[in-house]
């Protein structure tokens, strides 16, 4: 019977909550790695054979570039829904979901933060 009692009472974190928090800490570092990419990319090519190597990878890495600086942000508002679903379920740990709620809400609101920066500063 006491070990009935115990069982209920320790807590699961949950599973979406710790998704929540995975993928909007995977996100930025998506983005962020592809432009590292990008700007290596385009250091590179100095003589003719290597501007001729150039173009061909540039054929190959564009399109799955741009699908990782796609994939960046959409995955933000799936994390933001995933936190805040496992913020509303019951008998569970909600550290991973509250953190992955608000680490993805303020990533998403960033950009706009940052317009509304420059557009106050600018000449």
């Amino acid at each position: 019977m006491r070990h009935n009692i115990e069982q209920k009472e320790q807590k699961r974190h949950s599973r979406l909550g710790i998704a929540s928090f995975v993928l909007s800490l995977l996100a930025p570092l998506l983005c962020i790695g592809s432009l590292m990419i990008i700007a290596i990319m385009m250091g590179h090519a100095s003589t003719p054979r290597q501007k001729a190597l150039q173009e061909i990878v540039d054929g190959l890495w564009e399109p799955g570039l741009a699908a990782l600086m796609l994939l960046g942000p959409l995955m933000l508002p799936v994390a933001l829904l995933l936190g805040i679903t496992g913020l509303m379920q019951k008998n569970r740990k909600k550290a991973f979901a509250l953190t992955g709620t608000l680490i993805s809400a303020v990533l998403m609101l960033l950009p706009f933060i940052g317009m509304a920066f420059l557009a106050n500063n600018a000449p």
